[in-house]
């Protein structure tokens, strides 16, 4: 048994006994490597008006004062509201070998798939990327994430025939879409894009949902278009919503594709 799984199942005694005072380390730890984008998607918090928001950067010694707890973990993110392939420590961790045996997954824009940034994803001991794309169709991706869709997809069969070449089955590569009343329609294509990109699945969430008030003035103007947070989310075309990823999900059966939305919000609306 590693120390990983003699401390998740510690945990879960620990959660099942109603423990407070845990002898249990963490099993799954999130580090924010940056804050700093260079998109402004609409539905980021950071571009939220109501709310201040400083760039910065994860600094290395922030990450040594965990290593103790690395042999006991199960899961490390290394992703906030930033992009994380801007830093130095983002590749400082994904190359570490104390964290070899660890889940290692990170969100990213996918608009630094440059040949050299391939190849160092491909040769560490990152698990999982996953690329927000939020369309299929570049006219709402430059709406919605405000960059080159093209580009983007450029980068990610880059990083998908180069995974090729060198057999690195290590790296698992996923796209998502974060579901709004702009971009439902584009769910179906959005699933065939990713069957046709031959990434290894997709995932989908909706808007975050608040009752605080704290969405009330959320608006964004974007050339013509103007995002109203509120006026976006699907809980108001639930029936549209629904339909939508339907379609997505038959066409992911029909191809094969691995598609099981996992959000923490339900994926269906109640209609």
């Amino acid at each position: 048994m590693t120390p990983a799984e003699w401390n998740r199942g510690l945990a879960e005694q620990e959660r099942k006994r109603g423990i407070t005072v845990v002898r249990s380390r963490p099993t799954w730890i999130t580090l924010e490597t940056s804050a700093i984008c260079n998109l402004r998607c609409v539905q980021c918090p950071r571009e939220n008006p109501g709310r201040t928001f400083h760039e910065n950067q994860m600094d290395y010694s922030i990450f040594s004062k965990i290593d103790r707890y690395l042999p006991y973990l199960s899961t490390l993110q290394l992703h906030g509201l930033g992009e994380p392939l801007f830093t130095g420590v983002f590749w400082q961790i994904i190359a570490e070998p104390l964290t070899r045996d660890i889940n290692l997954s990170v969100n990213s824009n996918g608009t630094l798939l440059t040949e050299r940034n391939v190849n160092r994803l491909l040769s560490s001991e990152l698990n999982l990327i996953n690329i927000s794309l939020d369309a299929a169709t570049g006219p709402t991706y430059r709406k919605i994430r405000g960059g080159n869709f093209d580009k983007v997809i450029t980068g990610i069969k880059r990083l998908i025939a180069r995974r090729k070449e060198l057999d690195a089955t290590r790296l698992q590569v996923w796209v998502n879409m974060t579901l709004m009343l702009e971009n439902i329609r584009e769910l179906p294509l959005f699933i065939d894009l990713a069957c046709d990109l031959e990434v290894d699945g997709a995932d989908a969430w909706h808007l975050h949902a608040r009752s605080d008030g704290s969405l009330d003035d959320w608006r964004l103007t974007r050339g013509k278009w103007t995002f109203v947070y509120n006026e976006q989310s699907l809980h108001n075309a639930p029936a549209l919503s629904n339909e939508m990823v339907r379609q997505a999900q038959a066409i992911a059966e029909e191809r094969g594709f691995n598609f099981k939305p996992s959000s923490p919000q339900p994926i269906w609306l109640p209609e």
